[in-house]
């Protein structure tokens, strides 16, 4: 997905089925109680917002799909959802969906500096290591893909940065070979 000057199967749904998929896949991802399988969802999330952002940027003039193709209007609304969710899972799967959105669209999330540099200060701090880790991974891309101006409002965040890296070190070896380890040599 995310490409769009590919092929986009998306953009051959019909506007109610692209709604529908939308809707389908934030109930699948709540439903779900495995945490691969709920990866793999907000991996899919994550690339399909992506891939309708991207597609709006690169559409020229006179292109036609549906409103539904390329806009996507509730995403932030269900991700700080799932953010506030009392269900880690969920939290942390919020944390992949923006990173991803991070790597693909920044230019759509720069904006929200000022509510993301709270929800970041919480997420590392958090007590669960899984939600650390996956805070670290959603901060790093947010970070890799800012402009100058954008990153430098987050520096008080770096010292929870680094803890949480050491934390996660010292805590999960396997979470580390997982996921930590591709933060760490970037």
């Amino acid at each position: 997905m995310v490409d769009a000057q590919e092929e986009c199967y998306w953009l051959k749904l019909t506007e109610e089925n692209q709604k529908y998929l939308k809707n389908l896949l934030w109930e699948v991802l709540k439903k779900e109680q495995v945490p691969a399988v709920r990866r793999v969802i907000c991996e899919l999330l994550g690339e399909l917002a992506a891939t309708i952002m991207n597609y709006k940027y690169t559409m020229e003039e006179g292109d036609q799909c549906s409103p539904e193709a390329i806009t996507w209007d509730d995403l932030m609304v269900r991700i700080w959802e799932l953010l506030s969710s009392d269900d880690n899972g969920l939290i942390e799967g919020a944390l992949k969906i923006m990173g991803i959105l991070f790597t693909f669209c920044m230019n759509d999330y720069a904006q929200f500096k000022s509510e993301l540099v709270p929800m970041f200060k919480k997420t590392l701090e958090h007590s669960d290591h899984k939600i650390k880790a996956s805070a670290i991974e959603a901060f790093t891309s947010f970070l890799k893909t800012a402009d100058f101006q954008d990153g430098a409002h987050f520096n008080e965040l770096m010292p929870l940065l680094f803890s949480g890296v050491i934390y996660i070190l010292e805590k999960d070896e396997e979470l580390v070979r997982e996921r930590i380890f591709n933060i760490i040599t970037c």
